[in-house]
């Protein structure tokens, strides 16, 4: 009976919060909502027999690996510099970037490679300025 008790417990629940969510709609949409609230749902629900009873939560990663998870700030920072110097090469060259991004061969990937060593050596940080492919030939 405990079993029969949950069942309708669930129905019931799943009814009030159908009416609840119909109540929030416009009252002016001319909608019969008692239709909904009238019909019998209890042959309409079935439960998994036995019923589940717990959740067990197993970690897919352990507490070391968590930080490896996401982006740092600096990964972050960087990958926005990058796009934004592929959009400007991209735009200098009148494509849009996903054009650009998708006629790149390994030649331009290394290109872009030692752009970066160069720009690191040198600290620069004014966005506006980047090696183009023209002065890397």
């Amino acid at each position: 009976n405990s079993k029969k008790l949950y069942q309708d417990n669930v129905i019931n629940s799943l009814q009030e919060d159908l009416h609840d969510y119909l109540d929030d709609f416009d009252a002016d949409d001319n909608v019969n909502h008692d239709d909904v609230h009238s019909v019998d749902n209890t042959n309409n629900i079935k439960f998994a027999d036995p019923l589940i009873t717990s959740v067990i939560a197993i970690d897919k990663c352990s507490k070391d690996e968590i930080p490896t998870l996401f982006y740092t700030h600096d990964e972050t920072v960087k990958f926005e510099n990058d796009y934004s110097r592929e959009a400007q090469k991209a735009e200098l060259l009148g494509i849009s970037w996903s054009d650009w991004i998708a006629k790149r061969t390994d030649e331009d990937v290394a290109k872009d490679e030692l752009e970066d060593e160069y720009n690191n050596d040198f600290n620069n940080d004014d966005e506006d300025s980047f090696i183009g492919f023209e002065d890397l030939e």
